[in-house]
């Protein structure tokens, strides 16, 4: 499945990047693994990432309406999904190919 940055940053919500996007999910990857086994607070990650909580809210309800994170319970616990890891390798490779 293909990821087009340009497509993705036009659906993105106001006022977050793409880099914001692909580190929020590297985080949740990281401490949550790459199943749902053990969601993580996506609040923690936001706050990890200097988000405020109305920018990781909305962050959340994107990126679970777009199936790349399984929104799991309050708090809000999420897990990255198999669709947010392809887009995770997709944003990897793009990078690569931007600094070659």
């Amino acid at each position: 499945m293909a990821f087009e940055t340009e497509s993705y940053r036009s659906a993105a919500p106001a006022g977050v990047s793409e880099r914001e996007v692909r580190r929020f999910l590297e985080r949740v990857r990281e401490a949550a693994g790459a199943d749902c086994a053990t969601p993580v607070a996506g609040s923690a990650v936001g706050d990890a990432l200097g988000l405020s909580r109305e920018t990781t809210y909305r962050l959340v309800d994107h990126l679970s309406a777009r199936g790349y994170l399984h929104y799991v319970g309050t708090g809000p616990r999420v897990c990255i999904t198999a669709r947010g890891l392809e887009w995770l390798s997709a944003a990897g490779s793009r990078a690569t190919a931007q600094m070659a």
